[in-house]
């Protein structure tokens, strides 16, 4: 039982730090300066930062070698940009539709409470324009319309202080769920760039990292 236990201690740190890919985000304590690392199955990653007085993302392939966490930075205007996920789900009723909106941060993922919501025919640009159906999203960030079901389609457009607004098409034949993540005007790009870190734990739930330049360690913990 002993050599086994030995056999244990000795092959761990080959099996922690020879994992080759993570999945899942990672981030640091939640205070006015921190980060997340968001790991995907492909070898990618999109990260983001914060301050109090601006936010960051970029975006790019990462590497697990020789004890090492290696971050390279590619182009980043996809992530940085206003989106729209849309999902068509079943409706109760022949006659109406309902849309459900939640809209995020689109750093973060964080959810937005009391963003506007506004459904009109023509492409909203300012409050003097004729608007037909306006809402604002409650506290989860979530805004629910019911309308008459027809064949035609109607401007949606998104807005939140700090953020832009964000306008888009959709049509009134179905019912949708939409998730909508919104652009700060304060958000910086990081491009082109290599950060590196000493790697000195991972797993499912955390991940331990040591700074190259201010030599600090780092604890990410998994967001579910």
């Amino acid at each position: 039982m002993k050599k086994i236990f030995l056999i244990l201690i000795t092959i761990l740190p080959i099996i922690v730090f020879g994992q080759k890919t993570i999945e899942g985000k990672y981030c640091s304590s939640q205070d006015f300066v921190g980060f997340c690392i968001e790991f995907t199955n492909d070898s990618y990653f999109i990260y983001s930062s914060w301050t109090c007085l601006s936010n960051n993302i970029g975006k790019g392939k990462y590497e697990i070698k020789s004890k090492k966490l290696i971050l390279k930075f590619e182009s980043s205007e996809k992530y940085i940009a206003n989106r729209h996920e849309l999902k068509k789900v079943h409706c109760q009723n022949n006659d109406s539709i309902k849309l459900k909106f939640k809209v995020y941060d689109g750093t973060d993922s964080l959810i937005l409470p009391f963003a506007n919501i506004i459904l009109s025919d023509t492409k909203f640009e300012n409050y003097n324009d004729s608007i037909d159906f306006g809402k604002l999203t409650n506290a989860l960030g979530v805004a629910e319309f019911s309308l008459l079901k027809e064949n035609k389609e109607i401007w949606v457009t998104v807005t939140y202080v700090g953020h832009r607004n964000y306008s888009f098409k959709i049509n009134l034949l179905d019912c949708q769920d939409l998730k909508i993540y919104m652009k700060a005007y304060n958000i910086g790009k990081i491009e082109n760039e290599v950060f590196k870190y000493k790697l000195k734990k991972i797993n499912e739930k955390e991940i331990l990292i040591i700074d190259k330049d201010s030599r600090n360690k780092i604890l990410l913990k998994r967001k579910e």
